[in-house]
């Protein structure tokens, strides 16, 4: 009861400190940063996930950081953390982060080589190739977020639980005679003059960090982090192996854990599987995927 209460405590601590700030708004930046790692995922058809995280407090410090695995969202975070751990606050921010990218695009190809001396040529043209310098490769655009409370009928476009960016269409190249505005995706092929092109660029993605302080170092405990988060569904993966002309093999990448029946004969309960995708084709008779890996335990069938 007393660690119920404490989780309790926590939440509506939680509620009350979590917060998204710009990164510069912060007095004091963590520079630890804890290890996260993920336990469980359970997918939803609508693109959001519930993820269970465990983070392991470092040993030296009573303030790190740590960044999970997507973004929480719908109000949705949870940390509940052992009797050991003396937790003083929490607080979450957005934080820029950088990575690099291989290109595999004429397009990224040109993104990694901005200052670089060049020789395009363009789908469709019979002119000369054009020669100069990279200048400029207009980063992509983040959509707007819809207005949930302005006038009028929120469009189309803003329903959806991922907001793609618009994607750059524009690269400047230096010429001796002036400027020249350019579709990257237009280009057909690129000389590098004067040394070989880089192969990577800089990618920057926004992501959700938190500051934990506590009120003593605690090594070796974990804090079990739970929320929602968007812009993650599961789809059915399946082979075909037509190799053979008389007959086509089928196999599906798939991993059920099927302890739920145990517990549901426990309580005399019912065990339903929304099996659309696999019902006909999955299982020895095509009963699908209760039937390939063996737990079908109807009533029906034991009676």
């Amino acid at each position: 009861m007393g660690a119920i209460m404490k989780l309790l405590v926590l939440i509506v601590a939680v509620n009350s400190v979590l917060s998204v700030q710009p990164a510069c708004a912060m007095s004091e930046v963590a520079a630890t940063h804890a290890d996260v790692q993920l336990r469980q995922v359970a997918l939803f058809k609508n693109g959001l996930g519930f993820f269970i995280s465990e983070v392991a407090c470092p040993d030296d410090e009573d303030s790190f950081s740590f960044v999970p695995v997507g973004a929480a969202c719908h109000g949705t975070f949870w940390v509940s953390y052992p009797p050991k751990v003396k937790l003083e606050s929490l607080t979450a921010k957005q934080i820029e982060s950088e990575e690099l990218v291989e290109a595999i695009r004429i397009s990224e190809l040109l993104r990694a080589n901005v200052g670089r001396k060049v020789q395009l040529r363009l789908a469709g043209e019979e002119q000369a190739a054009i020669d100069g310098v990279v200048k400029y490769f207009a980063e992509d655009r983040e959509r707007p977020e819809p207005d949930p409370y302005a006038p009028g009928r929120v469009t189309d476009s803003g329903r959806g639980y991922i907001q793609q960016p618009v994607q750059s269409r524009l690269v400047i190249i230096e010429t001796d005679e002036g400027d020249v505005g350019i579709d990257p995706v237009n280009v057909k092929s690129v000389r590098f003059l004067g040394g070989r092109a880089e192969t990577a660029f800089t990618s920057r993605q926004k992501s959700m960090q938190f500051d934990v302080r506590l009120a003593a170092p605690a090594g070796g405990q974990k804090l079990i982090a739970s929320y929602l988060a968007k812009g993650i569904t599961w789809a059915p993966s399946y082979m075909v192996d037509i190799t053979q002309a008389d007959k086509a093999l089928l196999s599906a990448k798939a991993a059920v854990i099927n302890e739920i029946c145990d517990l549901a004969d426990k309580y005399d309960a019912l065990v339903m599987v929304d099996d659309s995708h696999a019902s006909g084709f999955i299982g020895k008779t095509g009963r699908g995927v209760p039937e390939h890996w063996s737990f079908i335990r109807s009533r029906g069938e034991d009676g």
